[in-house]
């Protein structure tokens, strides 16, 4: 099946709305913490390998990203946190042509798998 691009848009929109929704219980982000830090420093100059690259390092699939409950672990709120990955995804021009948005959404529904989870 074929990934659309206004697909991904609707999906990233998801995010920020259940971002939004994140109870007090989830943490609240530093810049000394891994979103924020991987942020600013991760650049692969393709759209998709700074992606890609992002999320490995903060939501993949392993161990080194979930807790002991199997629970994404650098899931936190507020600006720093998934307010900053948010902003990162809606300012990503999807529609470009090169972009695999098929692992894509792969990899933005296990976020938002876990989101819904937290709230």
């Amino acid at each position: 099946m074929s990934v659309d691009h206004t697909e991904i848009l609707s999906l990233v929109k998801t995010l920020t709305a259940l971002t939004a929704s994140l109870p007090t219980a989830v943490q609240i982000a530093t810049k000394e913490d891994r979103i924020y830090s991987t942020l600013l420093r991760v650049n692969e100059g393709d759209t998709f390998q700074t992606f890609n690259r992002i999320f490995d390092i903060l939501f993949k699939e392993d161990n080194d990203c979930r807790d002991e409950q199997g629970r994404l672990r650098y899931v936190l709120r507020g600006k720093y946190g998934m307010d900053k990955i948010c902003a990162y995804l809606n300012n990503v021009k999807w529609s470009e042509p090169d972009i695999p948005l098929d692992l894509v959404k792969i990899k933005l529904d296990r976020l938002a798998e876990e989101l819904i989870y937290l709230t």
